[in-house]
């Protein structure tokens, strides 16, 4: 339970530290060392980012059941996420925030979806709900401490040492979280009952080669494609926003329509 709660703790400390400074880094001037953006753009990449993240959710959660298993979609996620803070903070400029921003909604989207699922596993088979509900209480506890941390770090740090000192901010307290989850990853590995780590380490309905063939080259390539357009300027900011809130509502839709 430490390793899964400690992981999203520092998740969530680095999420919204970064998430905190992003919007005045977008509209900044590169005198200020921002990207100069007017401000209606910058809150509409926000507004895509927040729906990548979700859009990724979906994705996460679907990788999960289908392909690695949770414990493996959240170690992955994890290490997403570390590149990505480590992009925005030591990149810098366009090319390095549209990476950045792409990695870590592909990997925040991915632990989100993961890491509630491992935690209810850390559980099962052991009677009752007291301790279940005490788990989730610790789970819920470290989100809103890193929450409610995070900002104030990142805003504290680009106050004084700028933009890219409180991405950097960012990228160090994930790496610590991705740490102390290697750290106990083994021990918390080992104390789950065989259902339990055969549950969170293999996929729920695994899929077939086929669909491995079809969806991994497809999804890699339309990130790869995206990423490239909007590094390079061929596609406009405001065309990739409706593009992301595009989809976010088409893929809501064909979920509900699913689940019906």
């Amino acid at each position: 339970m430490t390793a899964v709660a400690g992981i999203e703790m520092w998740e969530r400390f680095s999420f919204y530290g970064m998430q905190a400074i992003l919007v005045y880094f977008l509209y900044h001037s590169t005198e200020l060392g921002g990207l100069g953006m007017d401000h209606t753009t910058a809150t509409a990449v926000i507004g895509a980012y927040g729906a990548a993240v979700y859009l990724c959710t979906i994705a996460g959660g679907w990788i999960s059941d289908r392909f690695l298993g949770a414990e493996r979609t959240l170690l992955g996620g994890a290490i997403l996420l570390v590149a990505g803070h480590l992009t925005m903070g030591l990149v810098g400029g366009v090319p390095g925030t549209v990476t950045g921003l792409a990695l870590i909604a592909v990997g925040s989207g991915s632990l989100k979806a993961s890491a509630v699922t491992v935690l209810g596993h850390c559980f099962s088979g052991q009677g009752g709900t007291r301790r279940a509900d005490t788990g989730f209480l610790v789970f819920y506890l470290g989100i809103n401490i890193g929450a409610f941390f995070g900002p104030m770090l990142t805003g504290w740090l680009q106050q004084h040492h700028g933009f890219r000192a409180g991405f950097s901010a960012a990228a160090v307290l994930m790496v610590l979280g991705l740490v102390m989850y290697l750290t106990l990853r083994r021990r918390y590995l080992a104390t789950l009952p065989d259902t339990a780590r055969r549950a969170v380490l293999h996929p729920g309905q695994p899929a077939d080669r086929r669909s491995v063939l079809i969806v991994v080259p497809t999804v890699t390539a339309t990130v790869i494609v995206v990423t490239v357009l909007a590094v390079t300027g061929v596609t406009g900011v405001e065309a990739l926003t409706d593009g992301m809130l595009i989809a976010v509502v088409l893929v809501a839709v064909v979920t509900f329509v699913s689940i019906l």
